[in-house]
């Protein structure tokens, strides 16, 4: 029984979602406490197809998608402006006169509603690890059955000794796996120990050490992970989606 628990395992589907996280950062809210929770809110969006750099039009894209609007609300912008939506979404308020068109046309609410809806700022916005959590829920009740991993590059370095950062990281993990129940995990890489960054400050046993060395498997012609070429080495080890999911169940048992 547990052998054929660890051949579904490896079977089992899932979608990845790798980046480094320096990169996917805005260099402007890494003091702010929940710039871990906005990375993986950015990246969660760039993957559904949103425009994860501003989370509120991201926002306003998700709730268009939920109603079954989001396609045919694409199409009457291009109507109105002559425009493809994600090709100039990033500058959304030079067309406002041709959002607010095209959402009466797409959806059937008045000219003050639409209006009302395109108040995208920031500060009507609000993030929290627990929000980001519902929303990777209800994106993977909404299919078929698999996971989605977040495959986080980078992680130690940025974070330094900044406990604030690790405690977001923390949040997300564990309000990942409440709401979600297994389908989310988290892999993250490190050139050093996370409670070694951290200075022991982070207690509990939301993190699970994986010892690269001793999951990649030996037939792979790679360096390890911590080295500087990690993000590389990723996306190579994607491709060996199977022994990487077998070896490390074979480390968890261990």
């Amino acid at each position: 029984m547990l052998l054929a628990k660890i051949e579904q395992a490896a079977r089992s589907y899932c979608h990845v979602i790798l980046f480094n996280i320096d990169s996917k950062a805005d260099a402007n809210n890494k003091n702010d406490k929940e710039s871990i929770t906005k990375v993986f809110q950015k990246v969660f969006d760039e993957h559904l197809g949103y425009f994860g750099t501003v989370p509120a039009i991201a926002e306003f894209e998700r709730q268009l998608d939920r109603n079954g609007k989001y396609e045919a609300f694409q199409q009457a912008f291009l109507a109105e402006s002559g425009l493809e939506w994600k090709e100039n979404r990033d500058a959304w308020g030079f067309h406002r006169d041709a959002i607010a068109l095209a959402l009466k046309t797409s959806t059937g609410i008045s000219a003050e509603a639409a209006d009302r809806l395109l108040d995208l700022g920031e500060q009507n916005y609000t993030l929290s690890p627990e929000k980001f959590a519902r929303a990777v829920k209800q994106y993977l009740d909404q299919g078929s059955p698999y996971r989605l991993i977040f495959m986080v590059d980078e992680v130690g370095q940025y974070i330094g000794e900044d406990s604030r950062l690790m405690l977001n990281l923390q949040t997300v993990v564990e309000d990942l796996g409440t709401h979600c129940l297994g389908k989310a995990w988290v892999v993250v890489t490190s050139q050093e120990a996370m409670d070694e960054i951290t200075k022991n400050k982070i207690k509990g046993e939301v993190f699970l050490r994986l010892s690269v060395a001793s999951i990649v498997p030996s037939a792979c012609p790679l360096p390890i992970l911590l080295r500087s070429s990690s993000y590389a080495c990723w996306v190579k080890l994607m491709r060996r989606g199977l022994s990487l999911k077998l070896c490390i169940v074979k480390k968890l048992l261990s």
